[in-house]
């Protein structure tokens, strides 16, 4: 039975030595953030894979909004050089198992079941999980059970046959914050007051970079209070105006947010809003005139936060500092 270090031994030696291309996943619960940074470290450590993800409790527990928009992100757009397909079981009974297929050339090699879903949690260090080796041809005839059960988490209409479970409604006026659920980070310099001239929004601002390239600065504060999980952990985000992100923290203690499978999303997203150009600097005027220099963060869960930036003052107005 492993019980340690579940993340490399499951997830990333049968790729790694070259003996699986394809691995075929059935989980109770899944995240957009496990997919994303499963993907990335294959991808730093030079493989790729077929991922294929079955979530087994949608039809009993629903699926919350923010998760299901960022699979369905994935799915569209792939990340690091890898593919992703993801179905929810629709019918019969719900599948609480978590059951792990390595495909080579199409054929079962390996399998994992047990007791870790396919969540950040779930193959973290922060509580103890059990995963057994089992014979893969089963294993795999497992998977199709399921997947016949299932529907495409980007099928037209994935909404009638599964519940699609409405994230926390943002605070239309957030003042205070007694329990910790929501910071509010500025995207002005405590220096100058205006934008960063390369830093921030305008990290991509020199020559040879992607100029839409940026990250949303973390004050020390905010960096030590654990609201966010710690360096290197991916995290799902969903906007006010129904876009999804993975972010993680980066940089010396974690004081950069950024998107992680390309830096320049966020700066790209952030100049949309306001309406600048792609890769146009940007100044705090652009953002006073949008009606907003900052960013709130709401968190749902350990995986998963809101990002709201919708104007709060009237157009050419500043906002507070």
């Amino acid at each position: 039975m492993l019980t340690d270090d579940l993340f490399r031994r499951v997830l990333m030696e049968p790729v790694l030595t070259g003996n699986a291309d394809a691995l075929m996943a059935v989980s109770g619960y899944a995240a957009a953030g496990m997919a994303d940074r499963h993907l990335k470290m294959l991808h730093e450590m030079g493989g790729r894979i077929d991922l294929n993800v079955i979530v087994g409790m949608p039809k009993k527990d629903g699926i919350e909004w923010a998760q299901h928009v960022a699979l369905n992100k994935i799915v569209e757009q792939g990340a690091f050089g890898s593919s992703m397909a993801c179905n929810y079981v629709v019918r019969g009974n719900p599948v609480h198992a978590k059951t792990y297929v390595w495909l080579r050339d199409n054929e079962p090699v390996s399998a994992f079941a047990g007791s870790a879903n396919y969540t950040l949690t779930g193959f973290s260090r922060s509580q103890i999980e059990a995963m057994d080796a089992v014979d893969p041809t089963a294993a795999y005839q497992f998977y199709n059970d399921c997947l016949r059960n299932s529907a495409s988490c980007d099928a037209i209409d994935i909404e009638d046959m599964v519940a699609i479970t409405e994230t926390r409604t943002l605070n239309d006026n957030p003042q205070a914050d007694p329990e910790g659920e929501f910071v509010t980070l500025s995207l002005l310099s405590t220096r100058s007051g205006d934008t960063h001239e390369k830093a921030g929004l305008n990290w991509g601002q020199r020559e040879d970079r992607n100029r839409n390239q940026a990250y949303i600065p973390v004050p020390r504060a905010v960096q030590l209070s654990g609201f966010f999980p710690e360096i290197g952990e991916q995290f799902t985000v969903l906007t006010d105006d129904g876009d999804s992100f993975i972010f993680v923290r980066a940089q010396q203690n974690g004081k950069a947010l950024h998107t992680t499978i390309d830096n320049s999303q966020m700066g790209e997203y952030i100049r949309t809003r306001i309406g600048v150009r792609s890769g146009e600097y940007v100044t705090r005027q652009h953002l006073a005139e949008y009606g907003r220099t900052d960013i709130t963060f709401t968190k749902i869960d350990e995986e998963t936060y809101i990002l709201d930036f919708r104007p709060n003052f009237g157009p050419g107005e500043d906002a507070e500092l």
